[in-house]
């Protein structure tokens, strides 16, 4: 085993060799140069850190809908349109936690084949919390105990467990006293009606993509072995709680959180009209 994948088992590196991955790797500067001719600021310093948002957004809109839906590879470039989208339009948008999801629903979900190590679980832990603390919602660590809980209930390693013990009691440190820790106050609050209208609309779209995924084509990267649909299940179950999570503080938390709820459209957008055409003609049979 080389030192990388005893270090971490969530890794998926592009491998050029993929059409969809080398467009990928194409789109993502596209994507910086964007974001950095766009941006207002004065200097190359704010420029290049735009350019990187931007690039980085082309990677997890697509990388969170490709493991939202592992078999419809049209799932994950819509969700990185819209996810590249959400963020031009809002500033306010958090790039962290399509990452910190990232992490997260791959450690149930075992796309790649092997239980998350150690690290895998330090860092699912930490992107959330960063994650938690960037959007304002102490409630995204709830995301995370539901993560590592689902993957130890489904047969995954003891660490796990403690994992999603760990989250809920940073959950509560974060909720009860995060002003202890130099975090906070958060802002709980309803959000508008167009903004509640929006992301009910976009949460019931994704849970009948939930609902109709019964069984699962693709492999995983290492073993080969069939991906389970139960852990597919879970892990867009996992993504919903932690869109859900930024509901509880109003539009703020909708506007911080957009990117993960562009990505849910666009993959909900996709199964719709897969469902329609019947076809099944997305579904992936590459990278």
């Amino acid at each position: 085993m080389s030192p990388v994948r005893r270090l971490t088992s969530l890794a998926r590196p592009l491998d050029p060799g993929w059409p969809t991955n080398r467009a990928v790797l194409f789109l993502m500067p596209l994507g910086g140069l964007a974001f950095a001719l766009l941006d207002d600021s004065h200097g190359w310093v704010p420029r290049a850190g735009a350019a990187l948002v931007g690039a980085g957004t082309v990677l997890g809109g697509w990388a969170l809908g490709r493991e939202l839906d592992p078999d419809r590879q049209g799932a994950a470039f819509v969700a990185m349109a819209l996810a590249v989208t959400a963020a031009l339009v809002e500033p306010t948008a958090r790039l962290v936690v399509l990452f910190a999801l990232l992490v997260l629903v791959r450690t149930v979900n075992r796309t790649v084949g092997p239980p998350a190590t150690l690290p895998d679980l330090v860092a699912g832990l930490a992107l959330a919390g960063v994650s938690a603390v960037a959007l304002g919602a102490p409630e995204i660590m709830l995301g995370a105990a539901l993560a590592f809980g689902a993957d130890a209930a489904l047969g995954g390693p003891g660490r796990s467990r403690w994992a999603a013990v760990v989250a809920l009691g940073v959950t509560g440190l974060l909720a009860a006293g995060g002003s202890l820790i130099g975090v906070g106050p958060w802002r709980w609050g309803a959000p508008s009606p167009g903004g509640l209208g929006v992301t009910a609309v976009v949460a019931v779209g994704f849970v009948a993509a939930l609902l109709r995924t019964g069984s699962v084509e693709s492999v995983s990267d290492l073993t080969g072995e069939p991906l389970q649909a139960r852990r597919i299940r879970w892990g867009m179950a996992v993504a919903l709680a932690v869109a859900v999570a930024t509901l509880l503080h109003g539009d703020p938390g909708i506007r911080q959180g957009v990117l993960v709820w562009a990505t849910l459209a666009g993959v909900a957008l996709w199964r719709g009209l897969d469902g329609l055409t019947a076809g099944g003609g997305g579904r992936r049979r590459d990278g």
